[in-house]
């Protein structure tokens, strides 16, 4: 299987291309792009940048010059559910917008012509749960904010029903590559845990990078290794 992997920023971005071999890599404009082999996939990653416009872009860019298979969004995320904790792997079997409103007419996080979620690829989420490595799979929200406050982590719960994960990517490139019909799933580390009031998110998502984001990593390669 040809794979592309959409990663936002470049301390996500290395383990992937490390884990790669007959490893190959070029800039192209803003964007770095690393291709190789991962087990019985050949798989192209591209260094992206942070929020939905970067995320969106890379993902048309991977299209049009890999035409992969199936396209995912990888990297880090938030908690929102209460029994996740720092280094968790999570899958999603839909993604949505938490920032958008169009109106009435609408679905809150719906842009407008657009469902009002975006699926994911079952298949793929199905091989991802069956390696036994992902702790839980569900809705994961997308947005322009780092860490949402407690205020808009409670609104953000009645608006969808206990989402899983929070990150400010996975929308975008879900919502490109239903504009451009290209399978989408997204797997994540959860490196902090914004949805638990008692912890420190800022102080955890430090912690992560400094000891748990090398076998998170590995672990969601090897979870893409064997699908």
């Amino acid at each position: 299987m040809n794979i592309g992997i959409v990663v936002a920023m470049e301390k996500e971005f290395n383990p992937i291309a490390n884990s790669l071999s007959n490893r190959d890599s070029r800039a192209q404009g803003h964007f770095s792009l690393t291709w190789g082999d991962l087990g019985p996939h050949h798989v192209i990653a591209i260094l992206a940048g942070i929020g939905k416009v970067h995320a969106a872009l890379g993902t048309t860019l991977l299209i049009y010059h890999a035409r992969p298979d199936c396209i995912l969004s990888v990297g880090c995320s938030g908690a929102l559910s209460s029994d996740l904790h720092v280094g968790d792997i999570v899958a999603a079997n839909e993604v949505a917008y938490h920032d958008v409103w169009c109106g009435e007419g609408n679905a809150y996080g719906q842009v407008q012509g657009c469902p009002p979620r975006f699926a994911c690829l079952a298949e793929l989420t199905s091989r991802f749960t069956a390696s036994g490595e992902v702790k839980r799979e569900g809705l994961f929200v997308s947005g322009e904010y780092f860490t949402p406050s407690q205020p808009m982590l409670r609104d953000l719960n009645a608006r969808f029903s206990n989402p899983l994960a929070i990150d400010m990517e996975s929308a975008a490139v879900a919502q490109t590559c239903w504009i451009e019909g290209y399978p989408f799933a997204a797997l994540r580390a959860i490196s902090d845990t914004p949805g638990q009031p008692t912890q420190n998110p800022t102080e955890q998502y430090r912690h992560f990078w400094e000891n748990d984001a090398d076998n998170a990593f590995g672990t969601i390669m090897n979870i893409i290794k064997n699908i």
